[in-house]
């Protein structure tokens, strides 16, 4: 079985290009989108209570399901399936294989897991990954690492109301998750010295909503092409101003990312990034 994996960055578009290969008759993409298999089971650190999560999201939404559910087999009865298997899943590779292969429709091709925290992953997480098939897509997005900060501080302040936006900026900033998140050289390094260059493709969420990336992650994937709805917003966080001297707190924080985009990606950097490294 051949997969598409998404490694992040979190914030980047992963829900958006989730959605698309959702309806790409080629490509299975799980309800509950984000499977969160290596990361539990190798950065148990950080990443130990997704699999709680999904406990409690089972249990949640048991209590939502009616007799119709059942005797239609409704995409609710199908995602609390889905979440059972994940839960059975555990830490077993063959389990988390099966997970995909026992729910893929004909003409389905590729399996594809996009769960951001695998950004997270140190070497022996990449290892395992690799060991999953020989013919991995590894997908990589990556956004202006102010806007993917900002974005990403904006969805945890939904959870907390009374959250106090400049004290949260200054705590996650110095936080191991946000930093690792945003840490693009070391996840690129890592997937580097584990896949081959052929099986790594990496894209600017700046450009992601177009005819041409498409095509360039279609053609990487080895599926058909299939027009995006680039006018359909998935994900979008509530808006929040960001003041000139937050972005500029973030940006001279992340000023050493800017520096080595700038070094890999040359002329390919969208005009976003330039703007930030140029103020």
């Amino acid at each position: 079985m051949r997969y598409i994996i998404g490694v992040g960055a979190q914030k980047a578009g992963t829900t958006w290009l989730a959605d698309y290969f959702r309806q790409h008759p080629q490509v299975h993409v799980p309800i509950i989108k984000e499977v969160h298999f290596f990361d539990t089971v190798y950065r148990p650190d950080l990443c130990a209570g997704f699999e709680h999560g999904f406990l409690q999201r089972y249990q949640q939404q048991a209590q939502m399901l009616k007799p119709y559910d059942i005797r239609h087999h409704t995409e609710q009865l199908q995602r609390q399936d889905e979440l059972l298997a994940r839960l059975r899943m555990g830490h077993d590779m063959e389990r988390y294989r099966a997970f995909f292969s026992d729910r893929m429709q004909p003409g389905e091709i590729m399996a594809c897991d996009i769960t951001p925290a695998y950004a997270l992953l140190d070497e022996p997480g990449f290892q395992a990954m690799a060991r999953l098939s020989p013919d991995l897509r590894i997908i990589f997005l990556l956004r202006n690492p102010v806007d993917r900060f900002w974005s990403a501080l904006r969805m945890w302040g939904g959870q907390r109301p009374n959250m106090d936006i400049d004290t949260a900026l200054e705590q996650e900033l110095r936080n191991p998750q946000h930093q690792l998140r945003g840490d693009y050289p070391r996840t690129l390094a890592l997937l580097r010295q584990h896949f081959p260059e052929e099986q790594i493709h990496v894209e600017f969420f700046e450009a992601l909503f177009t005819p041409e990336s498409i095509q360039r992650i279609c053609t990487f994937c080895g599926i058909d092409y299939l027009p995006p709805a680039t006018d359909k917003i998935i994900g979008e966080g509530k808006p929040y101003p960001l003041a000139p001297e937050q972005r500029q707190r973030i940006r001279d924080h992340l000023r050493p990312i800017y520096g080595w985009a700038e070094t890999n990606f040359g002329q390919r950097l969208p005009a976003r990034w330039r703007q930030d490294m140029e103020d």
